[in-house]
């Protein structure tokens, strides 16, 4: 389902595996050595359910992996999933979404920032299409911190059905990538399938959406985005040159701009591939050059079932080499190694058997031939401070999340963090009260003081970041109401009441 070149140039593969025995789907998670031979794999499962999948796999420097995808409850049917290793592999927590204000739903990507916070792609199904995409945001303890929609039908009422794909940030900008159904130019009663995209800026706000390809009747889909510039960008995926019929599926490539405007769009046709294909799908793309780029793909003779394959395009649309791999199907991914080589994960059936499929991993070069094996001694897993053994992963007893009305805005959370929030235990208070702070780490020059209500200050003591509670004494004061008030350079920026009485 996914992959990643990891810290120590080794990879980290994540699949599905089929418990046979109980007829449930888990995770299959495999650690390779940099030539592709297994370290350790381990199996994710859930005691409460038969469904689980991985469709996102993404480490930070510290070889922390995230991992986010759906999980199946018997009772609720799919809900977004998204789990956090350590190092060595073991979990650190994992959460799903649950929700009666969807029926369903899924994570489809991530991105970790900067300062380590996580958003997750997330697609939401309901019975009235009105939000659908979200982008939703943890830090690194797994703490909600917000939740915003894009592409919903109270901004955008043309918009059917909307899935995200892809999450990509570029600069100080991020990009959603996928389909949507929008109405046919000349009948606006009808929706067609197209390729999507949504720009987003440094403060999640929704900038641009762009149904691809309206006004020139391309109906497709996107599969991702690639940067071109800092302000063009290449956006790929599949189209049906003829609408009525899924006959013929052609690669399509969509150039556009940061201001979501169409720059110009081209097919790679059939005819580039010998013998001509009907159906030819990029799956991922990554840059060889400024002006040649690496696909993983799928194309052949059927609608269904043809081999995965890689080609060498240019943005013209010209093909100048290819090749597929007899036996694989359904899906392909490619990323560009530290030394500019380029490695490829899919399935392979040989049995027939379609139950009974494997992983097939290959590295190849910008010639579209395997990669010579590595020599020499390599350290892997150094990060982990003991040899890490295969085995079960047990996210039976992840946090569910229930209420997501909850959840702010990008917005309402980032305003939140301007201020300090107070409280105060006990209320009354005898002879000492504890005040608690949240929001204290971004602030400076942080002052607490208490005034009775005419106004005398009683007490008054510097706070520091990341402080998160002052013990007053007020054994010495009079029975009444006070007020708490903390400042930061010199404005205030947080207050609460609190009662003394013996």
């Amino acid at each position: 389902m996914d992959f990643q070149e990891f810290y120590d140039n080794g990879y980290l593969v994540t699949g599905g595996i089929l418990d046979e025995d109980m007829n449930k789907w888990g995770v299959w998670v495999i650690k390779t050595d940099i030539n592709g031979n297994t370290l350790w794999d381990k199996k994710i499962i859930h005691n409460n359910s038969n469904n689980i999948a991985i469709l996102s796999c993404t480490s930070d420097k510290s070889g922390e992996v995230y991992m986010s995808g759906s999980i199946y409850l018997s009772v609720f049917g799919f809900w977004p999933l998204i789990i956090k290793f350590d190092s060595c592999g073991e979990k650190i927590w994992c959460r799903y979404f649950y929700t009666d204000q969807f029926i369903g739903g899924v994570f489809r990507d991530n991105l970790i920032l900067d300062n380590n916070d996580i958003l997750s792609l997330a697609y939401f199904s309901s019975d009235n299409y009105i939000r659908q995409i979200f982008i939703i945001c943890f830090d690194e303890n797994g703490n909600l911190k917000w939740m915003q929609p894009y592409a919903t039908q109270y901004d955008h009422p043309e918009i059917g059905l909307a899935f995200g794909r892809e999450l990509l940030k570029n600069q100080n900008s991020y990009y959603i990538t996928g389909y949507c159904y929008w109405p046919y130019p000349e009948n606006p009663h009808v929706w067609w399938l197209r390729p999507f995209f949504i720009g987003i800026d440094s403060l999640f706000n929704e900038k641009w959406i762009l149904p691809f390809g309206v006004s020139d009747s391309i109906v497709g889909e996107a599969m991702g985005v690639l940067p071109l510039s800092e302000s063009e960008y290449l956006g790929y995926g599949k189209c049906f040159p003829d609408a009525k019929s899924n006959d013929l599926t052609q690669a399509l490539l969509m150039r556009f701009n940061n201001n979501g405007e169409e720059k110009g769009y081209c097919m790679i046709d059939r005819d580039e591939i010998n013998p001509p294909t009907n159906y030819n799908l990029i799956q991922k793309v990554v840059a060889i050059n400024d002006t040649l780029f690496m696909a993983s793909a799928n194309f052949g003779p059927l609608y269904q079932g043809n081999p995965n394959g890689e080609y060498i395009f240019d943005l013209n649309g010209h093909i100048y080499q290819y090749q597929s791999h007899p036996s694989t199907d359904w899906k392909s991914k490619v990323i560009k190694t530290f030394d500019n080589k380029y490695v490829f994960c899919t399935d392979i059936n040989e049995s027939g058997n379609p139950q009974y499929s494997d992983i097939l991993l290959y590295k190849l070069n910008a010639n579209l031939e395997q990669d010579t094996v590595y020599t020499g001694n390599y350290m892997y897993d150094s990060l982990c401070p003991y040899q890490i053994q295969s085995g079960i992963i047990d996210i039976s007893d992840c946090d569910m999340t229930v209420n997501i009305k909850e959840i702010p805005s990008p917005k309402e959370y980032y305003a939140s963090l301007k201020t300090i929030l107070v409280k105060v235990f006990p209320n009354p208070g005898k002879k000492q009260v504890t005040l608690q702070f949240e929001n204290t780490q971004y602030h400076t020059n942080i002052l607490l003081q208490c005034f009775d209500l005419l106004g005398r200050e009683l007490h008054e003591e510097k706070v520091y970041p990341y402080q998160g509670a002052s013990i007053v004494d007020v054994s010495g004061w009079n029975d009444g109401m006070y007020m708490a008030v903390v400042t930061g350079n010199g404005r205030v920026v947080g207050r609460c009441k609190f009662i003394v009485r013996r």
